[in-house]
């Protein structure tokens, strides 16, 4: 059913074995050993586990094409991704988070966030909002600081990382530099206010004459 509704080749597959394994299984009820429905009853079974095989490798190909599919997009991603376990270690860094930070993937991976970061932004900043995202919270924040591309803002986005069974067992750690959108936003601040003083000096003028 699932084939037909869905006409994938690896729903054809577990089609495909269901059907010879029940087919074996019925045939070996009936079988005669030595018999030529007895050699049948184990040549369907043997197709039938070639095809689990095929089926278990087109879905591990699958899964691992997916995996690579995103790794590659957290790779590529102009925000700085890290993971972090509870232990407050970097288990992940992308190359956007090497890049800014100037690092090298040695100088962080497996090393602890006040090793890296540095033990006053950790325990003053970082720490306090990692505890929330232990307890399950999900915390954004706005952060300034130096980066080897200058000083820049970068919303920050903490995500608590679960395991299979639901357990929290670290921290998703995301940054969007938003540095270009602060500073149009200062300079709209800036015109609308200078616009607005134009305004009243003009009413001001206008009423005294």
């Amino acid at each position: 059913l699932r084939y037909w509704a869905n006409e994938t080749g690896e729903d054809l597959l577990f089609a495909s074995m269901c059907l010879l394994f029940g087919s074996a299984g019925l045939l070996f009820r009936l079988s005669t050993i030595w018999q030529a429905d007895w050699w049948l009853f184990h040549l369907l079974r043997l197709i039938a586990y070639a095809i689990a095989l095929g089926y278990v490798f087109v879905i591990f190909q699958r899964e691992e094409v997916a995996l690579l599919r995103y790794r590659w997009a957290v790779e590529s991603s102009p925000d700085l991704i890290a993971a972090i376990d509870m232990t407050y270690r970097y288990n992940f860094i992308n190359e956007s988070f090497l890049r800014h930070r100037g690092f090298t993937r040695e100088q962080v991976e497996g090393k602890t966030v006040s090793e890296v970061l540095g033990d006053p932004l950790f325990r003053e900043v970082i720490k306090p909002q990692f505890e929330r995202c232990f307890r399950g919270e999900e915390v954004r924040f706005e952060f300034e600081d130096d980066y080897t591309v200058g000083r820049r803002v970068f919303e920050v986005s903490y995500l608590p990382l679960r395991d299979g069974k639901g357990s929290i067992e670290g921290v998703l750690a995301m940054s969007r530099d938003i540095t270009e959108r602060k500073r149009a936003e200062e300079e709209i601040r800036t015109l609308n206010a200078g616009l607005e003083q134009r305004v009243i000096e003009r009413t001001a003028q206008l009423e005294a004459a």
